[in-house]
């Protein structure tokens, strides 16, 4: 995070993770995302916030990656993702 100004305030992160079974769950199987935010000030209550995340493709190849009380098995999967967020929020 980086103050630019007052106003102004940057973000920059990764997240490296890797686990197989929860990614069966969460319907998700990216190990790695880069973000990269900005919020912008713009009334004494009120701020604009934007976001980019990019997850970048993956697969996961589990041996034993279902757990036994959930059936056991094998689970091979991939994904990739790009999302993009616009936010306004502000003090009641």
């Amino acid at each position: 995070m980086y103050a630019f100004s007052a106003q102004l305030t940057l973000r920059a992160g990764i997240n490296p993770a890797s686990w197989t079974f929860f990614s069966l769950l969460a319907t998700g199987t990216v190990r790695d995302h880069l973000s990269l935010g900005a919020s912008w000030k713009s009334a004494a209550d009120g701020e604009w916030r934007v976001t980019y995340t990019h997850a970048c493709t993956d697969t996961a190849n589990g041996k034993g990656s279902i757990p036994a009380p959930f059936g056991g098995g094998e689970a091979n999967i991939h994904l990739k993702e790009d999302i993009l967020a616009v936010a306004y929020t502000f003090s009641l």
